[in-house]
């Protein structure tokens, strides 16, 4: 399915990047991130920032194993944490940012090809996943669950 912009009906975008701080970046980072979201050259530092991002809270982390690193292991993960087949993309990569893609299209499309890319799985924003520089900085992100931070 191709890609496409949200809807009046649907969260703004900026609700949507908003909502993914607060609930998933640390204390400390969460205001500046917030604050920096507002405008657009605040939005080109977070997006710039994509790559190596270590704001990520620790409690809602959750490890990927790493024989389940590729688009099927990532995407049965997502499942089990309540994903449905529809997400929103957040990427230092001009051609997917800010995008609605399926979830399994966009998974191909990141791991391992997409560093400092963020699929977020509903619109109220409580799973997620990070792609990262390498692959040990991939995650999946849950909001309410017990879960190990990665090692």
């Amino acid at each position: 399915m191709p890609a496409e912009q949200p809807t009046e009906s649907e969260a703004s975008w900026t609700e949507l990047e908003q909502a993914f701080v607060a609930r998933f970046v640390r204390g400390p980072k969460r205001d500046r991130w917030g604050t920096l979201l507002e405008s657009r050259r605040g939005r080109s530092k977070f997006i710039s920032s994509l790559r190596h991002l270590r704001d990520l809270a620790p409690e809602v982390q959750v490890e990927i194993r790493p024989r389940d690193q590729n688009p099927e292991g990532i995407h049965a993960a997502l499942r089990r944490h309540g994903a449905g087949n529809r997400c929103w993309v957040v990427s230092s990569d001009s051609s997917i940012d800010r995008t609605r893609l399926d979830l399994w299209d966009a998974l191909e499309r990141i791991v391992g090809y997409c560093p400092g890319s963020i699929v977020l799985c509903e619109t109220d924003v409580r799973v997620a996943y990070y792609e990262g520089e390498h692959p040990g900085d991939r995650c999946l992100l849950v909001v309410g669950e017990k879960r190990c931070h990665p090692g």
